[in-house]
Protein backbone atom coordinates (compact mmCIF):
# COMPACT_ATOMS: atom_id res chain seq x y z
CA UNK A 1 0.00 0.00 0.00
CA UNK A 2 1.01 3.70 -0.79
CA UNK A 3 -0.04 6.20 1.27
CA UNK A 4 0.19 9.90 -0.69
CA UNK A 5 -0.22 13.12 1.50
CA UNK A 6 -0.47 16.46 -0.16
CA UNK A 7 2.11 18.67 1.75
CA UNK A 8 -0.63 21.70 1.82
CA UNK A 9 -4.04 20.26 1.94
CA UNK A 10 -2.66 17.41 3.77
CA UNK A 11 -5.38 15.34 1.87
CA UNK A 12 -4.19 11.47 2.07
CA UNK A 13 -4.34 9.33 -0.84
CA UNK A 14 -4.60 5.34 -0.09
CA UNK A 15 -3.34 3.12 -3.32
CA UNK A 16 -1.74 0.19 -4.07
CA UNK A 17 1.90 0.30 -4.49
CA UNK A 18 2.32 -2.69 -6.94
CA UNK A 19 3.26 -1.82 -9.10
CA UNK A 20 5.64 0.05 -7.84
CA UNK A 21 6.62 1.34 -11.85
CA UNK A 22 3.77 2.80 -12.41
CA UNK A 23 2.92 4.22 -8.98
CA UNK A 24 2.76 7.89 -10.92
CA UNK A 25 1.27 7.46 -14.04
CA UNK A 26 -1.74 5.66 -11.73
CA UNK A 27 -1.99 8.65 -9.26
CA UNK A 28 -3.79 10.88 -10.96
CA UNK A 29 -6.35 8.80 -11.64
CA UNK A 30 -6.92 7.98 -8.20
CA UNK A 31 -6.62 11.48 -7.00
CA UNK A 32 -9.47 12.57 -9.93
CA UNK A 33 -11.52 9.65 -8.46
CA UNK A 34 -10.73 10.92 -4.49
CA UNK A 35 -11.79 14.20 -5.11
CA UNK A 36 -15.12 13.39 -6.86
CA UNK A 37 -16.17 11.12 -4.37
CA UNK A 38 -15.23 14.23 -1.60
CA UNK A 39 -17.50 16.21 -3.28
CA UNK A 40 -14.93 18.35 -5.10
CA UNK A 41 -16.10 20.56 -8.10
CA UNK A 42 -15.04 19.51 -11.86
CA UNK A 43 -13.43 22.53 -12.32
CA UNK A 44 -11.20 22.33 -9.60
CA UNK A 45 -10.26 18.56 -10.20
CA UNK A 46 -9.43 19.04 -13.46
CA UNK A 47 -7.20 22.36 -12.62
CA UNK A 48 -5.01 20.08 -9.73
CA UNK A 49 -4.84 16.87 -12.53
CA UNK A 50 -3.35 19.64 -15.33
CA UNK A 51 -1.27 20.58 -12.51
CA UNK A 52 0.34 17.42 -12.34
CA UNK A 53 1.46 17.66 -16.04
CA UNK A 54 5.01 17.45 -14.05
CA UNK A 55 4.88 15.51 -10.84
CA UNK A 56 7.57 14.96 -8.07
CA UNK A 57 7.24 12.45 -5.61
CA UNK A 58 9.96 12.44 -3.00
CA UNK A 59 10.56 11.81 0.49
CA UNK A 60 9.60 14.44 2.97
CA UNK A 61 11.90 16.21 5.43
CA UNK A 62 9.07 18.08 6.95
CA UNK A 63 8.62 16.48 10.23
CA UNK A 64 4.76 17.66 10.65
CA UNK A 65 3.86 15.85 7.26
CA UNK A 66 6.01 12.78 8.51
CA UNK A 67 3.72 12.94 12.17
CA UNK A 68 0.32 13.24 9.83
CA UNK A 69 1.41 10.86 7.68
CA UNK A 70 2.05 8.44 10.52
CA UNK A 71 -1.16 9.45 12.10
CA UNK A 72 -3.21 8.29 8.91
CA UNK A 73 -1.57 4.95 8.48
CA UNK A 74 -2.53 4.49 12.31
CA UNK A 75 -6.30 5.66 11.61
CA UNK A 76 -6.26 3.63 7.88
CA UNK A 77 -5.24 0.59 10.29
CA UNK A 78 -8.00 1.25 12.75
CA UNK A 79 -10.92 1.87 10.28
CA UNK A 80 -9.69 -1.75 8.64
CA UNK A 81 -10.34 -3.40 11.47
CA UNK A 82 -13.16 -1.20 12.53
CA UNK A 83 -14.84 -1.17 9.52
CA UNK A 84 -13.23 -4.49 8.45
CA UNK A 85 -13.24 -2.61 4.84
CA UNK A 86 -10.53 -3.94 2.85
CA UNK A 87 -11.27 -1.53 0.02
CA UNK A 88 -8.17 1.36 -0.13
CA UNK A 89 -10.23 3.92 -1.70
CA UNK A 90 -13.06 3.71 0.83
CA UNK A 91 -10.52 3.97 3.42
CA UNK A 92 -9.17 7.17 1.77
CA UNK A 93 -12.45 8.70 1.55
CA UNK A 94 -12.94 8.15 5.28
CA UNK A 95 -9.42 9.53 5.99
CA UNK A 96 -10.05 12.83 3.32
CA UNK A 97 -13.45 13.44 4.06
CA UNK A 98 -13.24 16.57 5.92
CA UNK A 99 -9.89 17.98 4.16
CA UNK A 100 -11.46 19.34 0.65
CA UNK A 101 -13.39 22.32 0.51
CA UNK A 102 -16.31 22.21 -1.58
Amino acid sequence: MALLVNERALLPVLMPLAPAATLAARFPAQLATVLHELGANVQFVDSEIDAMAEMVISNTANRSIVGVMNEFAFLADGYREYLQEPDLSALTIKLGERRVAH
